[in-house]
């Protein structure tokens, strides 16, 4: 049981997480720089992912996808308690 809950966890933190704050962040940045600066990216082998996910472009561009969503969650919040 504790490894399904293990499974379930590290699921939640590598896909929704990583993931989708990536990736948001990715089209952010392209988009506000007009395809001026790169984003970082990842890599195709097991350990140069692991070695990408350090780098600090790769972390920027996490923390520009977390940003905007905490964002929308608090407009979004804002938006729906007022009448």
């Amino acid at each position: 049981m504790e490894l399904i809950i293990e499974l379930i966890v590290w699921f939640i933190i590598e896909v929704v997480f990583w993931g989708i704050m990536f990736w948001t962040g990715y089209v952010l940045t392209l988009i506000v720089t007009l395809g001026q600066w790169t984003p970082g990216h990842t890599e195709r082998g097991k350990d140069k992912k692991k070695e990408s996910r350090r780098e600090t472009k790769f972390i920027v561009t996490a923390i520009i996808g977390a940003l905007f969503w905490i964002g929308f969650g608090i407009t979004l919040i804002i938006v729906m308690k007022n009448p």
